[in-house]
């Protein structure tokens, strides 16, 4: 079996981690591409038998919960979502509002 692995520029430290940890544990980049899969899938299932969560949903929890948080302090900026300021308007335009 050949799978090809197409991914991002953005993604490019996982793939040198992914060949630093190859190299270190002496096994191929394919062997550890298929152990973590193991893991990932073994993980899941071993959640599922305990009534708990996979790490897709734990994951998935985590980021909602993040969400949460960022709109309790009032958004990303710290203020309330609602209109832009002026100053605002003016910064995505490209012009200064003084």
């Amino acid at each position: 079996m050949q799978i090809t692995i197409y991914y991002r520029k953005d993604d490019e430290w996982l793939i040198e981690l992914l060949k630093t940890r190859a190299y270190a544990e002496r096994k191929s980049v394919s062997q550890m591409v298929l152990t973590a899969l193991e893991w990932y899938f073994s993980q899941q299932a071993k959640a599922q038998a305990q009534g708990g969560r996979g790490p897709a949903q734990a994951q998935a929890g985590a980021e909602a919960q993040a969400e949460a948080e960022v709109e309790a302090k009032g958004g990303a900026e710290g203020r309330t979502r609602g209109k832009p300021t002026a100053r605002a308007k003016g910064r995505r335009r490209g012009r200064s509002v003084n």
